[in-house]
């Protein structure tokens, strides 16, 4: 197959990479051993969903979107690689107001995506495992913001931590301020990010505050204030 590779060396990595996998995106998370954030990134096919789109086309799509992330996760010291086990929840497609999303739920052959994914990262040398997913997409939605992550990073990332310590993820589950609590703990990822937010926007404030031009310098203090106050709110 094209888009599956064999590694020059088994991989053997410390890290984790975790998947969720979708009809137009696929996210990956990497994790530590300690189940800290080390990395996230997402590979984009939107165009795979649009109507009249060749189905061998979008399949295509969604095996070099693999490739990619497998590579990226094997030069970023992963040694294990988590998907869904789908066979552990039922595979139910929920009808909704949207033809499009309807469409979309219906045409995704993700059990068959699941099986390529397994075999592309046996072929890189990682150690695969499938987790049980129940619930993952739920404690992600009430995650999201508190992570200033999306919801399907978030569910990539619960199912890592899922594997590394059932007990946690299920506390995490159960517990709301358990939940509060160490998700400042395991993420220093989303405080990094607001730091360099921050300074982004402390050096635009101070260049454009020098200024005689009202408008720039309005602009700025917007800028400033509304940025500061979103990623507080996230983090």
């Amino acid at each position: 197959i094209k888009y599956i590779r064999k590694a020059d060396e088994e991989a053997r990595g410390s890290n984790i990479a975790s998947f969720d996998l979708n009809s137009d995106r696929i996210n990956m998370v990497i994790i530590d051993k300690q189940g800290i954030i080390r990395d996230v990134k997402t590979e984009w096919f939107s165009e795979a969903n649009s109507p009249g789109y060749p189905k061998n086309k979008a399949w295509t799509l969604r095996l070099q979107a693999l490739g990619k992330l497998l590579n990226y996760a094997y030069h970023h010291s992963v040694g294990v690689v988590l998907y869904e086990d789908l066979d552990r929840i039922k595979r139910r497609i929920k009808k909704t107001r949207s033809k499009n999303g309807n469409r979309k739920a219906s045409n995704f052959p993700k059990k068959k995506l699941l099986y390529y994914a397994v075999t592309m990262a046996m072929k890189y040398g990682f150690k695969v495992y499938l987790v049980d997913p129940s619930y993952t997409s739920k404690l992600a939605e009430k995650l999201k913001d508190r992570l200033g992550l999306d919801k399907h990073t978030v569910s990539a990332y619960l199912l890592g931590l899922r594997y590394l310590s059932p007990e946690t993820y299920n506390k995490l589950l159960n517990d709301k301020c358990y939940r509060l609590s160490l998700v400042n703990k395991l993420v220093p990822f989303a405080k990094d990010i607001r730091k360099g937010i921050n300074r982004i926007i402390s050096i635009i404030f101070e260049k454009y505050s020098k200024t005689s031009c009202f408008v720039e310098l309005l602009f700025s203090a917007i800028m400033y204030n509304v940025l500061r106050m979103y990623f507080t709110i996230l983090v």
